[in-house]
Order: structure tokens, then C-alpha cells, then sequence
């Protein structure tokens, strides 16, 4: 939001507005220099010998390790890269100016430690998100809130009436509720007065997202750097899945890179700490980070193992599954038949099973194509699924053959099935693509297990439905026989010599 222009007439006639220092100012004119060259920054920076300091301090810390130290400032600028040398140099000298800054109704020991906690919580985001420009991430971090600085200047005593504890959603409500503006919106026009990059007024101006999606990653991670900083120095620290949350919303990326974030961040604080002479968290809050940390990635080892564990649990039902009509096929069928006539034999429950072969299938697949045959089976398995009860368990054994399972279902039960498939699956219209609907009756074999009907074992009564199936094919196919009929008439056909457990090949 653009700051409006009562409030930017204000800042212009603050004689004391927040400035760079002269070296600062030096090192903004030197980066704009489109002939940059390592002696003139080396002869820039040598000019302050703690700045320069700082810098070979920072080229030999482990935020950017080397095999080799660096003994000089000209090897230092190697390591660093003129660049992040610039942007480095910027921000201690920044740092060290505006440290004596003071702010009626602000903490500023706190303020500060938050301006460098946001500083090299955004560098750590950028690392992790795999961007090389960290450096200028950091100077982002740690500006993102000087417009305070610029709100007490223009208007003295103006946090003095703002909430105690430094909560920096508090202290925006509160700035939006009084000035229509927040210190983000301040400190991008101050940014803007200074002749900043406009990558970094942009991203101090969207740094206070208020957790909505950010689309450029640069500020989407200074954005985050804020609410990561909140985070960690909080007392009363709200909840790792909000943080995760507010993460994921405002970088788009998944939850579990917050806890790499986490932990790198507590592993770069030392070194912060000491270049900039500050203390930033305290052993008990860093240790806490920790925990959060290993939080977020132990949520995400548990999301690794249900994923893998969904996978597989996905990889066994496809194993189950006929690849073209989605029913069960051959071997889930044995499995699931052994265990149902297992329960019938030990409850003395009733079972049926019943084979059925589509009717001429052969010669509608030599007439109108392989396509046309794959479509009529699909079509007839999902009949079957809606003519039958849920209960009822529809499987594909092969070729054209299906098998259906009828736990509970005793011989006059499974013969009222038959007789209402047979009827209705011959009034069906089976849709086969390119205009052409068809027709398509059924050749159905059923045998049960109840008092009446005993049989020792899963392939016997596989063997008895199969050959009911033959005997409706000798009467001119298009109905059903009960295996207990043809026994009880005399008529039982010999039952076909098949291995109903091995699959057939893929048809």
C-alpha cells in the first residue's frame, strides 16, 4: 500500500529522519557503479578499519566456510564476491548508526535483536529455497522494520500509546488504526528517500503479508523472515503447525522446509551474534528452536511413512484389481473365497458362489474389434456390481468369465439372484462406442454351501458352480443352474479339469 500523501508531507519536513551514515551513503553510490571493481571496494572499505574487520571476520566465519582463511580484506572480497561485500558492509554500517536510535514506547534491545534475528532468518529461507542472492536477503530482513524508526521521527511519541509487548501484529493493528499506514509502508518510502534499490523498497513494502500468498520469492522470504523472527523470540510461542502453515501459504512451499529452516537458523545465530555484537536468543530459546525443529521434520518422516505406507497400501489393491474392469481379480478372488469359506465351515454359515460366462463373447469380439469386446466386459461388470447387493463380492476370473462371491446366501437365496441377473442383464443395452449398442446374455453356474450342500474344500465348490455353467450352455445358454438341481435331477455334468487358483494370462 502506498503511504498517503498527508503522511509523506510529514516525513518531508522532518528535519531528523532516520539517514544513512556517509560510509553508508559511500557504499550505496559505490554498488551503483556500473564499473565495480575489487580495489575500489577494498580502498572503500578499508576507510573504516572496524568495518573492515567486520568483513574479514564475516569471510572467515562459518556462514562462509573455507578450506582456506582468509588473512586480508583483498582475499576476504574474494570469498564474499563484491556484491554481498557491498551489501555486508551496508548492513553493519547501518546497524551500528541506527543502534543509537531511540524510540519512546519501543523495547529497543528487542527491536534490534528482531531487525537481526528477520536479517539471517531471511538469508537462512533463501539458502534453503536454493536462491544465491542471501545477502541482499539479509539487508531486506534487517530493514524491513525501520519504518519505525521513521513513524517516531515524524511523529514523537506515537508507540508510546502502543501495546507493551513487542508483537508486531499488535503494533501494525495499531499503526493501521491511527495512521491508515504500518511501518512497512513507512519504511519502503524511507528506503525509496535513501535511493535503495527498488528490489529492496519492494520487498520491505510486501514484508508484512499478514499471511497471504507472496508471488515474488524474494519478498515471500523477507516476508517469512519477519514471522520466523516473531517466532523464535516469543514468550508465549504459538503453535509450529500455525508457523508451518503461514509458511507454506506465503512461499508456497511445503511445510517440512521450515524445519531445515529452523535448524539452520540456530546454527548461524553464533555467528551473528558475534559479528554484530549483539545477543540475539538466549541457550533455553534456542534449544526450543530445536525442538521445534525436530518437530516439523518429525512430522515430516511420519508424512514420509504414511505416504510411503498410502503407496503401498494403493500398490496391494492395484495388485487386487483386474486392470481393465477395476473388479477383483483371479487370485484376490481365491484369497477371499478361502477365508469366506473358512468362517462358513467353522460358523455353519451359508455360502454360494456363482460363475458366469457372457454368451457368444467370441464372436462379438471377432465382429466388432478387441475394443469393443474390453468395452462390453467393462460395461457388464459394472451391471453385475448394480443388479447385485453390496454384500455381494464381483470379480473378473477371466477372459469372459466372472465369478461372484455371495457370503450368507444359502441355495434358494443364490437361485433368486440368478434368476433376477439373468433376467435383468438381458434387457441391458451395453454401450460399445462409434454408435453401436448391444445386448448381451448371460450363461450363469451356481453352487452352494449351506446344510443341505456340503463340500470339502474352495475347489470343489469352484468345480460344481463351473459345471452348472456348462449345463446352461448345453440348454442353449441365456440363464442359470444350481449345481444342486443338476444333482438332485441326476443331470450333473462332470465337473471341467481347471487349476481355479492359477491367473490366466492377461486377457
Amino acid at each position: 500500500m502506498d503511504l498517503p500523501q498527508e503522511l509523506q508531507e510529514r516525513l518531508k519536513n522532518v528535519s531528523n529522519l532516520p539517514s544513512p551514515s556517509r560510509v553508508a551513503m559511500a557504499i550505496m553510490d559505490l554498488a551503483r557503479d556500473p564499473d565495480l571493481n575489487l580495489t575500489a571496494v577494498a580502498g572503500l572499505i578499508n576507510k573504516d578499519p572496524a568495518l573492515a574487520t567486520k568483513i574479514l571476520r564475516t569471510a572467515n566465519s562459518a556462514l562462509f566456510a573455507q578450506r582456506r582463511r582468509s588473512d586480508n580484506l583483498r582475499k576476504a572480497l574474494i570469498v564474499l564476491g563484491l556484491n554481498a561485500t557491498l551489501t555486508l558492509a551496508l548492513s553493519f554500517t547501518l546497524v551500528n548508526g541506527f543502534r543509537k536510535q531511540q524510540v519512546e514506547g519501543i523495547n529497543l534491545p528487542q527491536f534490534w535483536r528482531h531487525c537481526l534475528l528477520s536479517a539471517t532468518s531471511s538469508r537462512v529461507i533463501g539458502e534453503v529455497l536454493g536462491r544465491t542472492d542471501t545477502e541482499d536477503l539479509f539487508l531486506a530482513g534487517l530493514l524491513q522494520d525501520i519504518g519505525i524508526l521513521a513513524v517516531d521521527k515524524a511523529m514523537p511519541g506515537f508507540y508510546a500509546d502502543a501495546p507493551e509487548q513487542f508483537d508486531h501484529a499488535a503494533l501494525r493493528c495499531h499503526e493501521l488504526d491511527q495512521l491508515g499506514a504500518d511501518h512497512a509502508d513507512f519504511g519502503a518510502w524511507l528506503l525509496n528517500h535513501w535511493n535503495m534499490p527498488q528490489r529492496l523498497v519492494d520487498a520491505v513494502a510486501a514484508s508484512h503479508a499478514d499471511g497471504q500468498p507472496v508471488d515474488d520469492q524474494f519478498n515471500a522470504c523477507v516476508a517469512m523472515s519477519g514471522r520466523v523472527a516473531a517466532f523464535c523470540l516469543a514468550q508465549d510461542r504459538e503453535s509450529t503447525a500455525d508457523l508451518a502453515e503461514e509458511f507454506e501459504t506465503t512461499t508456497g512451499y511445503p511445510t517440512e522446509r521450515l524445519g531445515d529452516i529452523l535448524m539452520r537458523l540456530q546454527e548461524q545465530v553464533p555467528d551473528v551474534e558475534s559479528l554484530y555484537e549483539s545477543s540475539l536468543i538466549e541457550a533455553d530459546q534456542a534449544e526450543q528452536i530445536l525442538d521445534q525443529a525436530r518437530e516439523i521434520l518429525m512430522l515430516r518422516n511420519l508424512q514420509a511413512l504414511r505416504t510411503a505406507e498410502t503407496r503401498n497400501q494403493q500398490l496391494e489393491e492395484a495388485n487386487r484389481r483386474d486392470a481393465l474392469t477395476g473388479m477383483f481379480n483371479r487370485a484376490h478372488m481365491v484369497t477371499m473365497l478361502e477365508q469366506e469359506f473358512a468362517a462358513s465351515v467353522e460358523n455353519s454359515w451359508p455360502l454360494s458362489v456363482a460363475f458366469i460366462d457372457l454368451d457368444k463373447f467370441k464372436q462379438i469380439n471377432d465382429t466388432h474389434g478387441h475394443l469393443a469386446g474390453d468395452k462390453l466386459l467393462i460395461s457388464t461388470a459394472t451391471a453385475l456390481v448394480d443388479n447385485l447387493r453390496d454384500s455381494d463380492i464381483v470379480t473378473r476370473y477371466g477372459g469372459d468369465e466372472f465369478v461372484i462371491i455371495m457370503p450368507g446366501t444359502d441355495h434358494e437365496m443364490a437361485c433368486a439372484a440368478g434368476r433376477r441377473v439373468s433376467a435383468q442383464m438381458a434387457r441391458v443395452e451395453h454401450d460399445l462406442g462409434n454408435n453401436l449398442t448391444l445386448p448381451v446374455t448371460l450363461s450363469i453356474g451356481i453352487a452352494s454351501y449351506d446344510r443341505d450342500n456340503r463340500f470339502d474344500n474352495v475347489d470343489e465348490l469352484l468345480a460344481a458352480a463351473d459345471a452348472a455353467v456348462y449345463a446352461v450352455k448345453a440348454n442353449g445358454r441365456n440363464g442359470y443352474a444350481t449345481w444342486t438341481e443338476l444333482k438332485s435331477a441326476g443331470e450333473a455334468p462332470a465337473a471341467p479339469k481347471r487349476d481355479y487358483r492359477v491367473a490366466d494370462a492377461a486377457v
